[in-house]
């Protein structure tokens, strides 16, 4: 089963184009890598991934199920069971632990 498919995704701000179009398909287990120069849009694909912003064009499905479509959130940030934290001191880490202690305490 594909646990993310996503096409013709497209994301703007304002009237200047952020992501996209963008086409991606990753099956369920998959790893994948996002690299990229700063402003390419790898932080605006996983926000639209995990529902923090709607795609102004293009389809989200999760898991078999429709998540966004141009202009529209169908299933809410927390039903889709995708999760970030975001880099940066403040933004989600604890300066005196590393990420797995961040997540060891968190999820323990």
């Amino acid at each position: 089963m594909k646990a993310v498919v996503a096409r013709e995704l497209l994301v703007e701000l304002g009237r200047r184009v952020v992501l996209g179009p963008l086409d991606l398909e990753l099956e369920e287990g998959e790893w994948t890598l996002l690299v990229g120069p700063s402003g390419c849009g790898k932080t605006t694909l996983l926000r639209a991934l995990a529902g923090l912003v709607t795609p102004t064009r293009g389809t989200i499905e999760l898991a078999g199920k429709l998540a966004s479509r141009a202009g529209r959130i169908e299933l809410p940030p927390e039903e889709r069971g995708i999760g970030m934290v975001f880099q940066g001191v403040g933004a989600g880490l604890w300066p005196h632990l590393s990420a797995r202690a961040t997540l060891d305490f968190v999820l323990g």
